[in-house]
């Protein structure tokens, strides 16, 4: 069976397991400083990752050898874990997302039942795997035609910094992670060393950068901007909340069930952060750390509801049924102090059309004091195929994240 250390499998063509975040990132440190300038804006092409047919079949939904889907089985990867293991974050987010019938309207406000679709809660801040304590949300979704993100977040009560104005036409204004800014990378083919991928990048002032690679001739077109990409903004007693979308033919996607990586960031400030979807990612374009999606009818809508509240872990998950037959599926929830080994509760469900239900993994914190706790959520088809994974960390009592002028001050004397 394929099953990695850390207790789930990084299933590969022939059986082989995919590489883990940590061998990837030894790649990348290999990598030329050419390929690094602009955090690998010019370069860093990874190398062809052996999981694209494995990965290309559960998107679509076709069979896959039991031999693969074996190192997903749960009493497996419970045999399988390593005493000494940490269970630090390493899985690169995967995610199958039915598709939506109709679009949300984008008018920067998240409407009821508009954003019925997959639904991520925090960010990764960027010095690693742990979760940025800040407030920060995000939905994506597709009609089959568009492609849909939206993001809520915090900024500074004092409010966001945005030195950047929007500039006429298809000009793009500079800088934009040094503002209050989202930033999104989407990669339409990222086991294709000869593809294309796409940087948009946007302010709390609405001003834009959006940028094509084009990885067969090493280059990249700036000022780049399809008639159909579209957004709209609002901020509203510290939280901004922003909606896109650009139709994925502009995107290169030509079949939204193939695999399609996508790097949902939320640029930070005071302090600055680069926070991101993913753990362990030392640069943006690097396809082999993008998280992965597809849109695929029959799969369920997974929806994020936190990891801890006042009476302790609280690890938590709601799963629909947007379909007209039952759904089977099976869910597991894990928690660990980042010390300890991990604990499990699994559960083998079938949802009724149009069910909605919360999977929750409770427990007493550990400690009374700040310490590192992991978390997981893994949600599969009855075969094992994931239709969902992610792993996080974080702080149990986290200090105020926000920084204070007098802070700022103090940081830029210290440099």
């Amino acid at each position: 069976m394929v099953v990695s250390d850390h207790g789930f499998g990084y299933l590969g063509a022939n059986g082989r397991p995919d590489r883990a975040p940590s061998q990837e990132l030894a790649e990348e440190q290999a990598m030329s400083e050419e390929s690094k300038r602009s955090r690998g804006i010019r370069g860093g092409i990874a190398k062809r990752s052996p999981g694209r047919r494995v990965l290309r079949a559960v998107c679509r939904g076709a069979p896959v050898p039991a031999v693969l889907l074996a190192g997903l089985a749960f009493a497996e990867i419970a045999a399988t874990r390593k005493a000494a293991d940490t269970n630090a974050p390493q899985v690169r987010p995967v995610a199958v997302i039915p598709l939506i019938a109709k679009g949300p309207v984008i008018d920067g406000s998240i409407g009821e039942g508009e954003w019925n679709t997959l639904h991520v809660r925090q960010f990764v801040a960027k010095e690693g795997d742990l979760l940025e304590p800040r407030h920060g949300e995000f939905w994506i979704g597709s009609d089959g035609k568009m492609l849909y993100l939206a993001v809520r977040s915090a900024v500074h009560p004092d409010g966001p910094k945005a030195d950047r104005k929007p500039r006429k036409g298809l000009k793009d204004a500079p800088l934009l992670e040094l503002d209050d800014s989202i930033e999104l990378w989407i990669d339409a083919a990222p086991d294709d060393k000869d593809g294309r991928h796409f940087r948009l990048l946007l302010n709390t002032l609405g001003a834009q950068s959006d940028t094509m690679f084009d990885r067969k001739y090493n280059s990249q077109r700036q000022w780049w901007r399809p008639d159909t990409y579209r957004h709209a903004q609002k901020l509203d007693k510290g939280i901004w909340t922003v909606e896109l979308a650009v139709a994925l033919k502009d995107l290169g996607i030509e079949d939204p069930a193939q695999p399609i990586g996508m790097r949902v960031c939320r640029n930070y400030q005071q302090p600055l952060d680069q926070s991101r979807w993913a753990p362990n990612v030392a640069q943006f374009s690097v396809r082999e750390t993008m998280p992965r999606i597809c849109f695929r009818p029959g799969a369920p809508v997974v929806g994020e509801l936190g990891r801890q509240d006042d009476s302790g872990i609280r690890i938590a998950v709601e799963l629909c049924n947007p379909t007209a037959k039952p759904l089977p599926l099976r869910v597991r929830l894990g928690h660990n102090p980042e010390t300890k080994p991990r604990d499990y509760k699994d559960w083998s469900v079938t949802l009724k059309p149009r069910e909605k239900r919360v999977f929750e993994y409770q427990k007493e914190l550990d400690s009374p004091d700040n310490y590192p706790a992991v978390g997981e959520i893994l949600v599969t088809d009855p075969e094992g195929t994931r239709l969902y994974h992610r792993d996080f960390k974080w702080h149990t009592r986290p200090k105020d994240p926000w920084q204070t002028p007098s802070d700022e001050k103090s940081g830029e004397a210290a440099q």
